[in-house]
């Protein structure tokens, strides 16, 4: 179970973590990051054109970090920033935060809101264009936090998770400016995700125990899924997705496959598997049932069981070099 980091100097160690682990990449200079209309001149960190870069400096008197994501573009005399995942010593929320495990394995973490003012870029909209795998995190007190892991401290593929998550803020936005989300369908998907979210939100505080180092590999998975399947359809099918499953296949409009993606072989985890498949294919005795795990994800006797009884097949994943997802054949 993770719990919020809370104390000030807790804050601060993580926070040293955190740019120990990103200024391991090469200087790139002293530029400008522009927030409109001001903008603040800081050293930047990244591997260069198109890629991730990253700057920080502590603001409000020394209360509050201020970490600035982006994709560097060497054409443009100030750089603009996809999202900020700041950090308040006092106990303040930011849109990003700190969580321990209970190895006190440190962890950055994001509620999902990208910020940036624009109309409809909101969380709603987000969560639900993104569909991450949400994970309960404790506060000493008051409710339970829902927060997207984008990577543990100390891993040494922290930076690429962090772009990818910031490529993940980009895209989205990038969307919401070109009007891809102004239409009934998504509107209809974001409803159906702040439904979803309401049902997190009431979950008991006795959470699973999973691998968060997958956890946050689960959009790639999804992605991966995705362009796997795809090579595989004959002519006239198609892959889509929902809010509440991953992946779904349909043929002259009738639906024939539902994939789930799970990124744990934890019991509860499996149990819910098994009761999303069999509920979104309820009434369909001709709909395939496919549940995705990771290669290493051992199966109990008595859930492969019950996998066998459901019809449902089990297809793995693996993460390459840390960075890249494979669907193993």
């Amino acid at each position: 179970m993770l719990r919020v980091v809370e104390s000030s100097d807790q804050k601060r160690r993580a926070q040293r973590l955190l740019q120990s682990a990103l200024r391991k990449m090469p200087r790139i200079g002293r530029h400008r990051v522009v927030f409109r209309p001001n903008f603040v001149e800081i050293d930047l960190y990244g591997h260069g054109d198109g890629r991730l870069y990253f700057g920080a400096r502590e603001i409000d008197e020394g209360r509050k970090y201020w970490n600035s994501f982006g994709i560097f573009d060497g054409t443009r005399s100030g750089q603009r920033i996809t999202v900020e995942i700041n950090i308040r010593l006092d106990d303040g929320r930011t849109e990003g935060f700190f969580a321990k495990d209970e190895a006190g394995r440190l962890y950055l973490m994001h509620t999902g809101r990208p910020g940036g003012g624009k109309t409809g870029v909101s969380r709603e909209n987000f969560l639900a264009w993104l569909k991450p795998e949400l994970v309960p995190v404790l506060p000493t007190v008051g409710p339970t936090r829902a927060g997207i892991v984008i990577g543990r401290l100390d891993a040494p593929n922290l930076p690429d998770r962090i772009e990818h998550f910031v490529r993940q803020v980009r895209s989205f936005k990038d969307a919401v400016d070109a009007g891809d989300l102004d239409n009934a369908a998504f509107k209809r998907r974001a409803s159906e995700w702040d439904e979803y979210r309401k049902e997190f939100s009431g979950r008991k505080t006795g959470a699973v125990n999973v691998d968060l180092d997958y956890v946050s590999f689960h959009g790639d998975v999804v992605d991966a899924l995705k362009l796997w399947v795809e090579g595989r359809l004959d002519k006239g099918a198609r892959a889509t997705n929902s809010p509440l499953i991953d992946l779904l296949v349909h043929r002259g409009g009738h639906l024939t496959d539902i994939y789930e993606v799970k990124t744990s072989g934890a019991r509860q985890v499996l149990y819910t598997a098994i009761g999303q498949l069999v509920v979104h294919s309820a009434g369909d005795t001709k709909v395939r049932r496919h549940l995705v795990l990771p290669e290493d994800a051992e199966v109990p006797n008595d859930v492969a069981l019950a996998l066998r009884a459901g019809s449902i097949t089990v297809q793995r994943f693996q993460i390459r070099n840390g960075k890249t997802v494979a669907l193993v054949q």
